[in-house]
C-alpha cells in the first residue's frame, strides 16, 4: 500500500490517520499480508499458545520433539499449528490426515522447506529424498530404481545381500562363545556389514582402505564410515537459530557454519576419492556393474555434485535407516521371549533345516509383522521434513492457508489410540488380525503417495533377512535392558545405547532331526508336547463309553470340537487347548484322522461312510453319489453288511432306486469291496498307523511331526552300532561340515597361520580335501583297497566316499563290513591329521592303512553280532599279510591262525624282521601243526612265545617303523601262557616281583587273553587321570581304557556290570554315581547320615567297654564287633534301619543277625568273586561245561537277590504306611530316574557291601599295626588327647589330627583293600609311558605293586605313618590310589575315611591295645579284598578307668570326712580318687540331689543341710572337691 491509498482509506474511515514511524507501518503490512479469506464451512486450525517473537520455541526443548508433538495432539487435536520464531508450522499427528496430505493434497504441498543444515548437506536439495517434486527428482528416482532398487536391479544385487547374510552369521558365530561374559554389540556388527553392502551396490566393491588426496591421508573402512554416515547424520540434526528468525539472517553464525562446512568438505573429499578410484578401474577395463557404472554410462549427464550426491544418498540411506530398524526389532525380540520363540517356530516350519532365503519371506507373516510393528513403534524417521503449502487447501475439515509449512509427525500417527490398541506396546500380532497382506505404507515409515521411499522393498528384504537369520541361528537375550531412549544427536531415531545381547547358537534343527534325515534323532520339545496332548485325541476316539468323554461331549458336542481351531473354537479351557491341536497338525502337513483307521470286529461302532476301515480312504470320499442317496449317512458297518453262509454282502438303503451309469457302477464297486471284508465277533477298535502294534505312541507321532517340520538335510551318515559312538558322531559332523578344519576355523576368525593342508601342504584344508582330495588320503585308500576293494575311484566329495558302492550292496553282512571300514577310514585319517598338527608325528599313509585294517577288524570282532570270520574272509587278509596261500590243519589250528591275524597292528611287508626270524610251521601243545609258508610275523602279542624261536630277550624291544617301544612280555608256555606262574588267586605279590625284573609295565598271557600289568605309581595315574599336554587339547588315557573287562564271576554277581564300581564309564555309570552321591555319599548326604555314624561310634565303644574286663582271659575279636556295626550303618544308609531278623519269602525262612550281618550276607558273596571259569582263560573251550562253578555262583546270586528283595518289600510296606526314613532306597524310588528291579537291587547291595567290607579291612589292618607298634599307638593317643582333651573324638576333630590321617593313609598303602584293580579294556591304540599298548589289550593296575615302588617309597615293606608327615602338606587322598583315580575315583572315599578314622580314633582314645598273639600278615585268598587271613585277637584296657582299677585294690580309708582330708600328698591323692569313684558310680543313678561321704543319697525334693559331721554336699562339689 502506498501513502495515497492509505490516505484514501483514512478518509473513508471518517477521520485523518497519522502513520507514526516505519516500524508501525512494517507491522501493519506484515499483519495484513497474513490475512486470508477463510471459507465459512472450514474450521481454523487450533494454535498452541506461545510467547511473542519466540512462539513455541521455549516449549520445544528437544532436537527431535516428536513426543512433544504427540502430547500436544492429545490436547489440541490431530492437527494444530505452532510458531517457531517467525515461522508458522502445521503439525499433523493423525494417520488418515497424513495420508490425505501425502496423497490427495500432494500437488499442493510438493515443495520442501528445508532448514539451513539440510540445505547445505543436500547441496541445495540435490538429494532425491529432500528435493522438490520436479523433473530433477523424477530423473534421479528413475536412475536409482533402474540400477539399484528396482525389481530387476534387486535380483542383480542379490549376491551382495546373500554375502552380507553369510558374513553376519559367521561373525556372530565367532562372537557367540564369548557372549556369556562379553555381550555382543549388534550395532557394530550389523552397521559394518550394511555399509559394506552399500559400497558394493554403489561402487561394486567395498574399501578396506582408501587414499584421500584432498585430505592427504589414507582412511580405513571405519574412518570412511565415520565421514560418510555418522558425521552427516549427527550434523543434520544441528539447528541454525537463524532458521527461526529469517529477518536476522544477516547476523553471522560462525561456529555452526564452520562445523557443517567441515562435514561437507570431508564427505566430498572421500566421495571424490572413491569416484576417482572407480574411474581408474573403468579405464583399466574392469566393470563391476554398479550404481556409479550406470550413472556414468547410461544415465543422463550429471554435474559432479549431482553424481557425488546421488551415490552418497544411496549409501547413507542403506547404511543408516535399515540398521536403526533392525536394532530396534532385535531389541524387542530379545526382551520378549515369547515373540522370539514364535518367530523361530515360524522360520523352522517354513525353512526346516535350510537357511532362510528371500524367497521364503513371503511365507512368513509373523516375520513381516515383526518388521512392520517395529516401524510403527520405532520409525527410523520420527518427523517428515516440512513441506511448503503453495495454495490454500482443506485438510481434514481445517483451512491450511498458502505459505504455511506442513510437517507430519510419524510417531504421533503410529501412537493414535483410535487406530492402534495399546499403541505403546510392541505387539506384532496386531498385524496378523486381519488375515490380509500387510500394507507396506500403513505405518507411513516410508512416506506415501508419489514421494514414497524408493528403497522400501530393499529395506524390508535386508531387515527381514537379517532378523530372520539372526533368530534362526541364535537365541537372543538382553545382557541388561538399557531402555528405549533415543539418540537425540542424530537425524534418525537410533537407540541411545547400543543393543548388548547374549547369544546362543541354536543349530538344533540338524541335531533334533531323525537319523534318516541327517540328525541325531533327539526330537524337538514342541513336537513332543503336541504328541503328548494328541494322546487325548486318541483316547477320545477309543474310550467312547468313558465318563470323562461323556462330560466333554456334553460341553463341546459329539465331536469334542477337535480340530476346530480355524472354525470358531473359542474355548479357552484345558480341553480347548487340546482341541486346537489341529492347527499344529496343519503346520506339519499332517492329518491326525489319516493316521488312524478302524479295525473291524462286529462292525457296530464303525461308521460305514466316514471312518477309515478299509484301505487309506473313507467310502464317503470315494463314492460321492452313493452317500448322497443313503438315507442314514451315519450308519454303522454292521447295518450295511449282510452276513450269510456265502460271506458278507452289501445291504443298501437308498432314498430312491439307482440309475444306470455311474450310480450302478459305484454300487457294484462298493459291493465287491464289502464282499472282500469280514466281520468278527469282537468289538471294533482303532489302529494307529505309525506303529506296527497298532497302539498309539507319543514317540511315533513326535517323529512324524519332526519329519515334516524339520525337513531333511544331506547330512545322512552311517549309524551302525558296531563302531563307538564318538566315531559315528565324527562322521556326522564331517557330513555337516562341522569339523574344525582350517577352512572352517578361518570362517570363524580363528587364527590358524598356514591354511594349507598339513598332510600335502598344497591345498586349503577343507573337509572334502582332507578325506578325499588329498594325495596322502588317496594313498591310504589305495592301500586299503589292496586288502579289500571298498573305496570307489574318481571321488571328489566326502559324500562320494561314504555313499557310492553302498546302494549296490546285496547282503547285510557285506554292508556292515563296508560301513565299518569306511568309518575306520574317517576316524583314522582324522587322528592322523591331529597327530601331525599337535604331536608333530609325520603322516605315514601305509601305517595309517594298517591302523584302519586293525581298527576295523577289532570293531567287527568285538562289537558286532557276526559269527567269527570264515575261511573266505580270512584268506584275503592272509594274502595281504604276505603269503599267497595258507594251509590250515584242524579246527584249533584255524582258531590260532584267526587269533594271530586279529592281533596284527602293522603291515608285515613294511616292518623289519624280528630276531626270531621266519616261521614255517608251528607245533601246538595238542600235536596239531599249522603250516604258514614264509609268513613274516611282526608282533603277535606282547609276550614272546618260546616256540617261535630263540633270540635276545629283554624288557623292551623297539619297532623302528613306529618309533615306539613295546612292553616286555613275561615268558610263558604255549596255550596256557603264564597261568602256571600264577598259583595264587590274588597274585599281586607275583606281579610285584615280575615288575622288578621286567619293569613297571609288562605283558603276560593268561590262556588266550593278553594282559598288561602296570606296577608304577605315575603310569597308573596316567591311565586313571587326565593329562594336559597342550592348550585346548586333552590327551586322556582314561578315555582309552574306560571299559571294564570282567571275568564271568564278577559279571554274574554284578548283574552284567550293573554295579557302579564294575560298570563301563557310560551314562548308566554317571547316573548311578550321581544317585549315590546325592543321597548317601556326597557332602550333603554325609551330613544327613551323620547321626548314624555317631551312633555306630558310641555302640562300638560301649560294646568294647562291656568286653574289656574279661579281655585278658578271652581276647577280643575286633572283626566280629566292627563289621557288625559297619553292617548296621550300611543298612541304615541304604534301607533306613537295620534288621535283627527278616522273613525272606523266596527262601521261606527267617534270617537272623549272625556273624556281623544277616545270614544271607554272611555267605559273603565276594567269597566267590575270585572263582575263575576255564572259558575265561581259554574262551575257545567255552563249550565244556563247568557245572560246579556255575552252581556255586548261581547259589550266591539267588541267596543275595532273595535277601535284597525281602528288604525292599519290607521297605515298601513302611512307605505304604506313611513312614519315610530318608534313605538311599527312598531316593531311588522317588527322585531318581526309574530303575529296573535288578538295577535297584544291585544299587542297594553295592552300597551295603562296599560300606561293610573295604572299610572293615582297612580298619582291622590299622588296629593290627597299632597294636603291634605301641610307640605309634601312644603317639596317636597323645595327639587325640591334645585335640579332644576329656571330650569324645568327633568328625570335626579329624582335620586337626595329621597323625591319625597318616595312620589311615599308610594302612591304605601297605594293606590296600583292593590289591589289583579290575581289568579294563583298551579300545584304541594308546601310548603309555613311552610304551605302545595296542587296541584289544586288557590292562590291570597292581595297586600293591605301585605302593611298593622303591623309587617313591623309602623302605616300602615297613608300616611307617611318619612318611606322610614329612612334607608338611595336606595328605593327598588319592596318593595311594586305594580309591582309584580320575573320573572313576571311588564315590565313597570320604565316607570310608570318616568311618575308619573315627573308628580308629575312638578305639585308641578309649582303650590300650595289645596283640594276644601275632599271627602274621597273611591275606585271605578267598575274598576279593585283602582281608587279614586270621582275625585280629587283642587284649584291651580302658584308658580313662585305669586309675580306678588301681584304686579298687586299696584298703578303705577310715573317717573319710570332708573336713578331715589327710595332709600327706600321697594319701590325699588316694582319698580324692576314692571320692571321685564313689561319685562316678552315683552319677549313673541320679541327676539332681545330694550325696554324703558314706554314699547315702538325699532325695532331690528334700535336700539335706550341710553339717559338721556326715553332712550332705552337692554332687558337683563331691566330684570336683
Amino acid at each position: 500500500m502506498d501513502v495515497g491509498s492509505v490516505g484514501s482509506a483514512a478518509v473513508a474511515f471518517g477521520g485523518p490517520v497519522a502513520v507514526a514511524g516505519g516500524l508501525s507501518f512494517l507491522f501493519l503490512k506484515t499483519y495484513l499480508s497474513q490475512q486470508h479469506a477463510i471459507p465459512n464451512h472450514l474450521q481454523t486450525i487450533p494454535k498452541v499458545p506461545g510467547v511473542p517473537l519466540l512462539g513455541n520455541l521455549l516449549q520445544l526443548t528437544e532436537k527431535k520433539p516428536y513426543k512433544t508433538f504427540t502430547k500436544w495432539a492429545e490436547t489440541y487435536g490431530p492437527i494444530y499449528s505452532i510458531k517457531t520464531g517467525a515461522t508458522s508450522m502445521v503439525v499433523v499427528s493423525s494417520n488418515h490426515l497424513a495420508k490425505e496430505a501425502l496423497v490427495t493434497k500432494f500437488d499442493s504441498i510438493t515443495t520442501r522447506n528445508l532448514p539451513n543444515t539440510l540445505r547445505i548437506l543436500s547441496v541445495d536439495k540435490t538429494m532425491v529424498a529432500l528435493s522438490d517434486y520436479d523433473d530433477h527428482h523424477k530423473t534421479f528416482k528413475r536412475n536409482v530404481l533402474t540400477s539399484v532398487l528396482g525389481p530387476v536391479a534387486r535380483k542383480k544385487h542379490r549376491v551382495h545381500r546373500d554375502t552380507m547374510a553369510e558374513n553376519l552369521s559367521n561373525r556372530f558365530h565367532a562372537l557367540a562363545p564369548n557372549s556369556s561374559h562379553e555381550a555382543v554389540n549388534l550395532r557394530e556388527v550389523f552397521q559394518s556389514e550394511l555399509f559394506s553392502l552399500a559400497l558394493k551396490q554403489a561402487f561394486g566393491r567395498d574399501f578396506k582402505t582408501i587414499y584421500v588426496a584432498d585430505l592427504g591421508i589414507t582412511m580405513t573402512f571405519e574412518e570412511v564410515f565415520q565421514v560418510l554416515v555418522i558425521d552427516p547424520m549427527n550434523g543434520a540434526i544441528d539447528l541454525d537459530w537463524r532458521d527461526f528468525f529469517p529477518y536476522l539472517k544477516w547476523i553471522p553464525n560462525t561456529g555452526f557454519e564452520k562445523k557443517i562446512e567441515q562435514i561437507v568438505n570431508r564427505r566430498e573429499a572421500v566421495m571424490k576419492a572413491m569416484i576417482q578410484e572407480h574411474t581408474k578401474r573403468i579405464q583399466s577395463g574392469e566393470s563391476l556393474n554398479s550404481f556409479i557404472d550406470y550413472l556414468l554410462s547410461e544415465a543422463q549427464p550429471l554435474t559432479e555434485n549431482q553424481l557425488l550426491m546421488s551415490i552418497w544418498e544411496m549409501i547413507i540411506e542403506t547404511a543408516d535407516t535399515t540398521m536403526v530398524t533392525t536394532e530396534w526389532a532385535m531389541y524387542e525380540l530379545s526382551k520378549n521371549f515369547k515373540q522370539q520363540d514364535r518367530l523361530y517356530d515360524e522360520i523352522r516350519n517354513v525353512c526346516g533345516s535350510e537357511k532362510i532365503t528371500e524367497e521364503m519371506l513371503c511365507k512368513m507373516p509373523y516375520l513381516s509383522a515383526v518388521f512392520h510393528e517395529t516401524l510403527r513403534k520405532h520409525s527410523p524417521i520420527s518427523v517428515i521434513p516440512a513441506r511448503y503449502v503453495r495454495e490454500n487447501i482443506e485438510l481434514g475439515g481445517y483451512h491450511v492457508p498458502a505459505g504455511s509449512e506442513v510437517t507430519i509427525n510419524i510417531y504421533g500417527c503410529n501412537m493414535e489410540k483410535e487406530i492402534w490398541e495399546n499403541p505403546e506396546e510392541w505387539n506384532p500380532e496386531r498385524f496378523l488380525a486381519d488375515n490380509e497382506p500387510i500394507d507396506l505404507q500403513r505405518t507411513l515409515a516410508f512416506g506415501g503417495g508419489k514421494r514414497v521411499c524408493s528403497g522400501a522393498m530393499q529395506a524390508m528384504l535386508i531387515t527381514c533377512m537379517g532378523i530372520g537369520r539372526m533368530v534362526q541361528e541364535f537365541e537372543w537375550r538382553l545382557k541388561e535392558d538399557t531402555g528405549e531412549d533415543v539418540n537425540t544427536v542424530r537425524l534418525t531415531t537410533q537407540k541411545l545405547n547400543p543393543l548388548l545381547a547374549i547369544i546362543k547358537p541354536r543349530k538344533w534343527d540338524v541335531v533334533l532331526n531323525s537319523k534318516a534325515k541327517g540328525g541325531l534323532d533327539i526330537g524337538s520339545l514342541s513336537a513332543q508336547n503336541v504328541a503328548m496332548l494328541a494322546k487325548w485325541w486318541w483316547r477320545f476316539k477309543n474310550e467312547e463309553s468313558a465318563l470323562w468323554r461323556r462330560v466333554i461331549c456334553a460341553f463341546h458336542g459329539a465331536s469334542g470340537k477337535l480340530g476346530l481351531a480355524s472354525e470358531g473354537n473359542n474355548c479357552r479351557s484345558t480341553w480347548g487347548t487340546i482341541a486346537k491341536l489341529g492347527k499344529e497338525f496343519d503346520s506339519a502337513n499332517l492329518d491326525f484322522d489319516s493316521l488312524c483307521r478302524k479295525k473291524l470286529g462286529n462292525g457296530e461302532k464303525t461308521r460305514f461312510w466316514h471312518d477309515r476301515w478299509i484301505g487309506n480312504y473313507t467310502l464317503a470320499n470315494k463314492f460321492l453319489r452313493l452317500i448322497a442317496l443313503d438315507i442314514d449317512r451315519e450308519c454303522s458297518v454292521a447295518s450295511r453288511m449282510a452276513i450269510s453262509a456265502n460271506g458278507a454282502s452289501f445291504r443298501g438303503n437308498w432314498r430312491r432306486s439307482l440309475r444306470d451309469g455311474r450310480e450302478t457302477d459305484e454300487a457294484e464297486n462298493l459291493a465287491s469291496i464289502c464282499e472282500s471284508s469280514r466281520l468278527g465277533t469282537g468289538e471294533d477298535r482303532w489302529i494307529w498307523e505309525l506303529e506296527a502294534s497298532g497302539l498309539f505312541s507319543v514317540a511315533s507321532l513326535r517323529r512324524a511331526i519332526d519329519d515334516m517340520r524339520l525337513g531333511s538335510s544331506n547330512h545322512q551318515t552311517i549309524w551302525t552300532k558296531e563302531v563307538p559312538g564318538k566315531v559315528r558322531i565324527l562322521l556326522w559332523k564331517a557330513r555337516a561340515n562341522r569339523l574344525p578344519t582350517k577352512s572352517n576355523l578361518i570362517k570363524r576368525n580363528v587364527p590358524v597361520g598356514d591354511e594349507r593342508c598339513v598332510l600335502c601342504q598344497s591345498h586349503i584344508e577343507t573337509i572334502d580335501h582332507l578325506f578325499v582330495g588329498c594325495c596322502k588320503a588317496e594313498e591310504v585308500r589305495k592301500a586299503v583297497n589292496k586288502w579289500w576293494n571298498i573305496f570307489p575311484n574318481g571321488c571328489n566329495l566326502l559324500s562320494d566316499i561314504i555313499d557310492r558302492g553302498m546302494e549296490a550292496v546285496q547282503t547285510d553282512r557285506s554292508y556292515l563290513v563296508r560301513s565299518v571300514v569306511k568309518l575306520a577310514y574317517i576316524w583314522t585319517m582324522w587322528l592322523g591329521r591331529n597327530d601331525t598338527i599337535f604331536k608333530q608325528v609325520p603322516f605315514n599313509p601305509l601305517r595309517t592303512a594298517n591302523h584302519i585294517q586293525s581298527t576295523a577288524y577289532h570293531w567287527l570282532a568285538c562289537r558286532s553280532s557276526l559269527d567269527t570270520m570264515d575261511v573266505g574272509s580270512v584268506a584275503p587278509a592272509a594274502v595281504a599279510l604276505g603269503g599267497p596261500a595258507v594251509t590250515v590243519a584242524g579246527g584249533l589250528s584255524f582258531l590260532f591262525l584267526k587269533t594271530y591275524l586279529s592281533h596284527q597292528h602293522a603291515n608285515p611287508n613294511h616292518l623289519p624282521t624280528l630276531p626270531i626270524g621266519y616261521v614255517t610251521s608251528l607245533t601246538l601243545g595238542c600235536g596239531v601243526e599249522v603250516t604258514l609258508p614264509r609268513v613274516r610275523f611282526s608282533r603277535v602279542t606282547f609276550m614272546r612265545y618260546p616256540d617261535f624261536g630263540s633270540g635276545p630277550s629283554g624288557p623292551v624291544q623297539e619297532d623302528p617303523a613306529y618309533g615306539i617301544h613295546f612292553p616286555a612280555g613275561v615268558p610263558g608256555v604255549p596255550l596256557l601262557g603264564n597261568l602256571l606262574h600264577l598259583k595264587e588267586k590274588k597274585p599281586y605279590k607275583t606281579f610285584t616281583k615280575w615288575a622288578e625284573t621286567y619293569g613297571p609295565i609288562y605283558s603276560i598271557k593268561s590262556g588266550a587273553a593278553s594282559m598288561v600289568v602296570v606296577s608304577s605309581n605315575h603310569l597308573a595315574k596316567e591311565l586313571l587321570t587326565v593329562i594336559h599336554t597342550m592348550p585346548q587339547v586333552l590327551v586322556t588315557r582314561f578315555e582309552s581304557i574306560s571299559t571294564r573287562k570282567l571275568p564271568n564271576t564278577l559279571r554274574v554277581l554284578s548283574a552284567d556290570k550293573a554295579m557302579v564300581a564294575l560298570s563301563d564309564y557310560d551314562d548308566y555309570h554317571k547316573t548311578m554315581k550321581r544317585n549315590v552321591l546325592t543321597s548317601a555319599l556326597g557332602p550333603a548326604a554325609r551330613r544327613k547320615h551323620r547321626v548314624h555314624r555317631d551312633t555306630m561310634a558310641d555302640n562300638l565303644s560301649n560294646q568294647l567297654q562291656a568286653l574289656a574286663p574279661r579281655s585278658s582271659q578271652e581276647a577280643i575279636n575286633l572283626r566280629e564287633i566292627f563289621q557288625s556295626q559297619l553292617f548296621s550303618l550300611a543298612l541304615k544308609q541304604a534301607i533306613g534301619k537295620d534288621f535283627k531278623s527278616i522273613y525272606v519269602g523266596d527262601r521261606s525262612r527267617n534270617h537272623h543277625d549272625e556273624r556281623g550281618g544277616l545270614s544271607g550276607f554272611g555267605d559273603r558273596s565276594d567269597d566267590g568273586c575270585h572263582r575263575i571259569r576255564l572259558e575265561r582263560l581259554l574262551p575257545y573251550l567255552k563249550w565244556i561245561p563247568n557245572t560246579a562253578f556255575e552252581n556255586k555262583i548261581e547259589q550266591f546270586d539267588i541267596r543275595r537277590d532273595a535277601m535284597m528283595k525281602a528288604m525292599i518289600q519290607h521297605h515298601r510296606k513302611r512307605i505304604d504306611s506313611g513312614e519315610n526314613l530318608n534313605s538311599y532306597i527312598d531316593y531311588l524310588l522317588s527322585k531318581a530316574q526309574p530303575l529296573t528291579e535288578k538295577q535297584l537291587l544291585i544299587s542297594l547291595w553295592e552300597l551295603i557291601i562296599e560300606t561293610v567290607d573295604t572299610t572293615m579291612v582297612t580298619t582291622e589292618w590299622a588296629m593290627y599295626e597299632l597294636a603291634k607298634n605301641p610307640k605309634m599307638q601312644d603317639r596317636l593317643y597323645d595327639e587325640i588327647q591334645n585335640v579332644c582333651k576329656s571330650q569324645k573324638i568327633t568328625e570335626e576333630n579329624l582335620c586337626k589330627m595329621p597323625y591319625l590321617s597318616a595312620v589311615f593313609q599308610e594302612t591304605l598303602r601297605r594293606h590296600s583293600p583292593i590289591s589289583v584293580l579290575p581289568l579294563r579294556y583298551v579300545h584304541k591304540n594308546t601310548e603309555l609311558g613311552g610304551y605302545h599298548v595296542p587296541v584289544g589289550t586288557e590292562v590291570a593296575i597292581s595297586i600293591y605293586g605301585c605302593n611298593m615302588e622303591k623309587e617313591i617309597w623309602e623302605n616300602p615293606e615297613e608300616w611307617n605313618p611318619k612318611r606322610f608327615l614329612a612334607e608338611n602338606k595336606p595328605i593327598e587322598l588319592l596318593r595311594t590310589m586305594a580309591f582309584g583315580g580320575g573320573k572313576r575315583v571311588c564315590a565313597g572315599a570320604m565316607q570310608a575315611m570318616l568311618v575308619a578314622c573315627m573308628g580308629i580314633g575312638r578305639m585308641v582314645q578309649d582303650f590300650e591295645w595289645q596283640l594276644k598273639e601275632d599271627k602274621g600278615e597273611d591275606v585271605d585268598t578267598l575274598n576279593l579284598t585283602t582281608q587279614k587271613l586270621n582275625p585280629m585277637l587283642a587284649i584291651i584296657k580302658p584308658r580313662n578307668l585305669s586309675p580306678l582299677f588301681t584304686m579298687l585294690q586299696m584298703p578303705p580309708i577310715e573317717n573319710a570326712k570332708l573336713k578331715a582330708i589327710p595332709s600327706q600328698p600321697s594319701v590325699q591323692l588316694k582319698y580324692q580318687l576314692k571320692l571321685y569313684f564313689e561319685g562316678f558310680l552315683m552319677r549313673t543313678h541320679m541327676k539332681h540331689g545330694y550325696a554324703n561321704v558314706t554314699g547315702r543319697v538325699s532325695p532331690p525334693n528334700k535336700p539335706a543341710r550341710l553339717a559338721r559331721k556326715g553332712s550332705a554336699i552337692p554332687m558337683k562339689k563331691l566330684i570336683n572337691p
